[in-house]
């Protein structure tokens, strides 16, 4: 059947695509707060044009109706959120009631992230700009936020960049909204 799917900070694309070319048919929303990215991911060679759309705006005001979406993707964004808990409650409202969310971003719990967020802070990179969360940081604001945990973990992967030295972390989540408790 058909799907509608928003992929927040989509960034180039690359994960929308991906999910594009292997169900065609399925209503598929680009959205990111860089125009250039959102370019970018216009130029890419998607199958069914008019099954794809491309919206600028911020995680934290979601431009679209309540129970808009069956599956919210979000990937390597969290991160750069400046109010995760307000997002969170956005993709909450936006998903329909039996939807699912699936996160992926960088993990704080990993020596390499903790690493890497020393480095941009001295670099003058403040929390505003972005933030490496850990697993049950992140976790708990999905809880927060009405969500129910179907799959939470974390684990290392080998960037092509970096052949020796600590290994990136990573976690993951697939979440759906926690359903409303029947007040008699």
């Amino acid at each position: 059947g058909k799907c509608s799917v928003l992929d927040v900070g989509s960034g180039t694309g690359a994960l929308a695509f991906a999910i594009h070319e292997q169900f065609p048919h399925w209503n598929m929303t680009c959205f990111d707060l860089s125009k250039e990215m959102l370019h970018q991911a216009q130029t890419k060679n998607w199958s069914s044009r008019d099954k794809v759309h491309f919206i600028k705006g911020s995680s934290n005001s979601l431009p679209f109706h309540d129970n808009s979406f069956d599956l919210v993707t979000t990937i390597s964004s969290f991160h750069f959120w400046h109010d995760p808990d307000v997002s969170l409650s956005e993709i909450r409202r936006v998903l329909r009631p039996n939807g699912t969310l699936m996160l992926t971003d960088w993990c704080g719990d990993f020596l390499s992230c903790k690493m890497c967020s020393v480095v941009l802070r001295a670099r003058g990179y403040g929390r505003e700009s972005w933030n490496i969360p850990s697993q049950d940081y992140v976790g708990t604001l999905l809880q927060k936020a009405g969500f129910c945990m179907k799959i939470q973990e974390s684990y290392p992967i080998q960037l092509r960049m970096f052949r020796i030295g600590p290994r990136w972390g990573m976690m993951s989540f697939v979440a759906t909204p926690r359903k409303s408790e029947v007040h008699s």
